[in-house]
């Protein structure tokens, strides 16, 4: 319900503007977040196939070869809601429209492992060789905004485009690690991993036919970038209406990377207060690749490689005749170039559309902690905590906001978006916190172990907790805070039988058993279109499962 939109006026025939819309979809179901109204359904159509193989050859009692194949189809097609209401203003498809096609993505993985041992077992190593290759192509996604009224007598207005994507990733890495015993107490682990990778994209885009949008008839008048003047008096939306070629862009990136990694490990051995354990010192290094997304200048626009290097000081111990085993850490986690989400002005098509831009400095610090307790010889009770504190420390991007009629701000760039003026101004956003970071998570957990004649029992119920998690998009979602939860409970339950001869397995289990509500994602899209939606978790379930192992 932002400015952008109010602006537009929306108003269908029953005289309601957009925000009586919205008011109407936030209250449908008498307050049950899982209820809107919407007119196009949320349907998702995915067919999965795969096959994997594993050949293992040992060598000799200290070298062994291990070879891991893999191949995946996919092919899946999606429909968004993007407004969240019961007029069509925003949509994405991928179904309804018969120019819309499924994307098809077939994924071809193969790693080779050579595990040993040396130096009468205080050298212990494995080296690998790993490639990747995935195509995706066929997928073509169906957008339109409107039709909708922008107070212009006897008109709507409509904006429709279509893409096609296409895409060609490969990947190659090489890696070793290895551990060296000192002594008893000693150990240091080192490692090395390189990875290439390449990325190919191609985009081919179409405008709607204005020939075909009136199931009626009626004349339809283009004005260039999809958009498209048609008369309101009988007018009736043709959803199969058709495409034009607009034009196509492709482009490619590619990235690498060393990213090592160095342990210190202290054993620290029996003693009266610990019967076994450890304490370590480990850095290591991360590399998440580049890519191309929606510049604002129309074309593909490359994104960064996101950098991370992490520092961990920990300890790991048994305690009690081993019935009490603890793991902790703190961490300091540095990333650069962090890839996020922000929106862009497309002057080809004079749309607002959605990029990946990298936030140059960000830092995740905390402490974690694993417990399992052995509390008798049936109870097994754990206990799990994380604590964050994030910081983006440098995030410099752009934020659309309606054209001040005294004209443009400086840091600003005034664009068309074809029925209104929007500036793009620079905008600091390293206030805003982390996306889909906890500051607080635990998780407790109780399992009871039942022997009986027929097989083993195992009860199992347990809780978990997170709080303060931000599901923001781009720059005005994350100031107003509606996508920030303030915490997320789940009780779940599980009871799980395995036969005396261990090949039956069945269980029956119940998630969210007191039946929660809270965010767990959602399209914050303020900036770009006015709208925005919450997707919440899934309510109480139960289910039941059989499997035989032979």
């Amino acid at each position: 319900k932002a400015t952008l939109v109010r602006t537009l006026a929306l108003i269908r025939g029953a005289g309601k503007t957009y925000n009586g819309f919205c008011n109407e979809a936030e209250a449908a179901g008498g307050g049950d977040p899982r209820k809107v109204r919407a007119d196009l359904g949320g349907e998702y159509h995915a067919e999965n196939k795969g096959a994997s193989l594993t050949a293992q050859w040992d060598i000799s009692d200290n070298l062994s070869f291990k070879s891991i194949s893999a191949w995946r189809y996919t092919e899946a097609s999606q429909d968004d809601e993007l407004d969240h209401t019961a007029t069509p203003y925003l949509h994405r498809t991928g179904n309804v429209n018969s120019f819309s096609e499924p994307a098809e993505t077939d994924q071809y993985s193969q790693e080779f492992q050579l595990t040993g041992s040396a130096f009468h077992d205080r050298l212990q190593y494995v080296a690998g060789l790993f490639w990747f290759k995935e195509n995706t192509g066929g997928r073509v996604n169906v957008s339109n905004i409107g039709p909708y009224d922008p107070a212009i007598a006897n008109l709507y207005l409509l904006s429709s485009t279509a893409t096609e994507w296409g895409a060609k990733n490969e990947a190659m890495a090489a890696f070793v690690q290895a551990e060296w015993e000192f002594n008893e107490n000693w150990r240091l682990t080192t490692g090395l991993r390189y990875t290439d990778e390449d990325r190919e994209v191609d985009r081919v885009r179409y405008e709607s036919d204005p020939s075909t949008l009136d199931a009626n008839g009626g004349a339809a008048i283009p004005l260039g970038s999809g958009l498209h003047v048609v008369q309101r008096p009988g007018f009736e939306l043709n959803p199969n209406y058709g495409f034009m070629f607009l034009d196509e862009t492709d482009g490619d990136v590619s990235n690498d990377d060393f990213s090592p990694m160095a342990s210190l490990q202290y054993m620290l051995g029996s003693s009266d207060w610990v019967d076994d354990g450890s304490i370590y010192l480990t850095y290591s290094e991360g590399f998440l690749s580049g890519g191309l997304s929606e510049g604002p200048t129309g074309e593909l626009t490359e994104f960064e490689p996101e950098e991370v290097e992490n520092l961990e000081l920990g300890f790991k111990l048994d305690l009690l005749d081993r019935r009490l085993r603890i793991n902790g850490a703190i961490f300091s986690t540095d990333y650069t170039n962090r890839q996020l989400t922000t929106i862009v002005v497309n002057p080809l098509t004079n749309r607002p559309a959605g990029a990946t831009i990298n936030a140059k400095k960000s830092k995740i610090e905390g402490i974690e902690l694993e417990t399992v307790w052995l509390a008798t010889e049936n109870l097994m009770i754990n206990f799990n905590m994380t604590i964050n504190d994030g910081d983006i420390e440098e995030f410099d991007d752009l934020q659309i906001t309606l054209a001040d009629p005294d004209g443009t701000p400086e840091g600003c760039e005034t664009l068309s978006l074809s029925i209104l003026l929007v500036d793009a101004c620079s905008n600091d956003r390293s206030n805003e916190n982390l996306p889909r970071l906890a500051e607080e998570t635990y998780m407790l957990a109780a399992q009871y172990t039942i022997d009986t004649a027929v097989g083993l029992f195992l009860p199992r119920i347990q809780g978990s907790w997170k709080y303060d998690i931000e599901f923001c998009f781009e720059s005005s979602s994350c100031v107003v805070g509606h996508w920030l939860e303030d915490k997320q409970f789940d009780l779940s339950g599980r009871v799980t039988w395995i036969s005396t001869d261990e090949k039956w397995i069945g269980a029956i289990y119940g998630t969210n058993l007191t039946d929660e509500d809270y965010i767990n994602g959602g399209t914050a899209l303020t900036d770009a279109s006015g709208v925005g939606g919450y997707a919440y978790n899934a309510p109480r379930m139960y289910g039941a499962e059989l499997q035989y192992r032979f």
